[in-house]
């Protein structure tokens, strides 16, 4: 998983494009469809910017590195950008018809009963011959609609069970109250809902029943000219706010324990068959291990073996050239070569009493007869996922995915405060 690797910020609305345009030097907005994605750079930072909407607005989706979201952030939020909550996010959604998965689905709604049918294609693929069952193709499955309430200001509740007077036929999923439509209204999910449009039924609330009328499950914008609205062309350019160093964090002094945290590096995450790995290896200058548990190093990088045909390959910040030549060197051989460098971050624990600190959250024996110098391996500290890498008799790397970063560095903390040199107790 790469879900570590990027920040995602969600800029939406009819001014959406005017307002980042300035900051994107090298994406035409303009020319940008919905569902359309471009490589490019906001600033100087490099950026995946993807027009998608969940909103039913004009927008975009900036994916970015996480160390640089909250400069970006803040450079929107003083040109004029609002930020909006996920309680907005989803009113806006519901009034599009855009679904939320686990609230207008579960593990037996098809995406014919969503209106998604235009989504499967003709191609065979896993569940296919599930969706052709005669069961998920009957014309009284319950089928997504939307439901207006004849009282305006009333909502019916979420999960409430709508009838048709006689049985129960269907649920509400969704229910709010819009200001842009100055009214009450709600999704369900109704039996032959499609068929039913037009059509009344009654929605049971504790202060009694109420009528509702069935109608299409979207509610605003059906042809979908603000969704796809034509952004104006770029106007002058904007710089972005000035980059702030982050203050690296600071251990307390401890003569046999000490903890540190690296300065990024490049990450390539490979998983390639022996051909590809040995033709890989040869174009980064470092050849990939081919003993389970083992580092290679050569100069300044090294490869780390994580798994059958799986690599981590680490080498200084900045060397980005290495994607493209590992990619190069792959050829026509069946690989997966993958960026990782901004997913996570690099402990280091030092002393003669490291492995014992590490032991306090990590249950490897890592005595040096069974954890020797240039031994890697993912493992567990506490309750976080690590890449646990041996340099010297008293030097370990942890590789942490970079949100478990403070965890990690408490847990180490703490194993270290029983060697922690106490602080001077001043004496009359």
């Amino acid at each position: 998983s790469i879900t570590e690797q990027w920040a995602v910020i969600a800029v939406q609305g009819p001014k959406s494009a005017e307002h980042l345009a300035p900051f994107i030097p090298d994406i035409d907005l303009a020319a940008m469809p919905h569902m359309s994605v471009r490589e490019g750079h906001i600033g100087d930072i490099p950026i995946r910017l993807f027009r998608v909407s969940f909103t039913g607005e004009a927008g975009f989706e900036i994916n970015l590195p996480p160390d640089q979201a909250q400069r970006v952030w803040d450079t929107l939020r003083q040109h004029g950008v609002t930020p909006y909550g996920t309680d907005t996010m989803h009113l806006l959604r519901a009034e599009k018809g855009f679904i939320i998965i686990g609230q207008e689905t579960d593990g037996t709604v098809t995406p014919d009963d969503m209106g998604l049918g235009w989504t499967i294609g003709g191609g065979d693929f896993v569940g296919k011959r599930s969706l052709s069952l005669p069961d998920l193709k009957r014309p009284d499955r319950r089928q997504l609609v939307g439901l207006l309430p004849d009282d305006p200001s009333v909502m019916p509740e979420e999960g409430a069970a709508v009838t048709d007077g006689a049985e129960t036929i269907g649920h509400v999923t969704s229910s709010y109250h819009s200001p842009t439509l100055g009214r009450a209204f709600a999704l369900a999910l109704v039996a032959g809902g499609r068929s039913r449009i037009g059509g009344r039924l009654h929605v049971p609330m504790p202060s009694g029943a109420i009528g509702v009328t069935i109608g299409e499950p979207v509610f605003l914008d059906k042809a979908g000219d603000r969704l796809c609205a034509q952004p104006k062309p770029r106007v002058a350019s904007e710089s972005l706010l000035a980059a702030e160093d982050q203050p690296a964090p600071v251990s307390r002094p401890c003569a046999t324990v000490q903890l540190t945290a690296l300065a990024p590096t490049t990450r390539l995450a490979i998983r390639a068959g022996s051909a590809a790995g040995t033709a890989i290896g040869l174009s980064l200058g470092v050849l990939l291990p081919t003993v389970p548990c083992r580092s290679v190093i050569t100069r300044d990088r090294a490869a780390l073996w994580l798994g059958p045909d799986e690599w981590l390959i680490v080498a200084p910040e900045g060397a980005s050239e290495l994607a493209a030549q590992a990619t190069t060197a792959a050829a026509s051989h069946p690989a997966s070569i993958v960026d990782v460098s901004h997913r996570s971050r690099t402990l280091e624990i030092t002393g003669p009493h490291a492995a014992w600190c590490l032991n306090a959250f990590c249950a490897l024996d890592l005595d040096m007869s069974a954890f020797p110098v240039g031994m890697c391996t993912r493992t567990r500290l506490g309750q976080a996922e690590v890449v646990l890498w041996r340099i010297a008799p008293e030097v370990f790397h942890l590789d942490i995915v970079r949100s478990f970063v403070p965890y990690a560095w408490a847990c180490l903390e703490e194993a270290r405060l029983e060697l922690t040199d106490p602080e001077p107790v001043m004496r009359p």
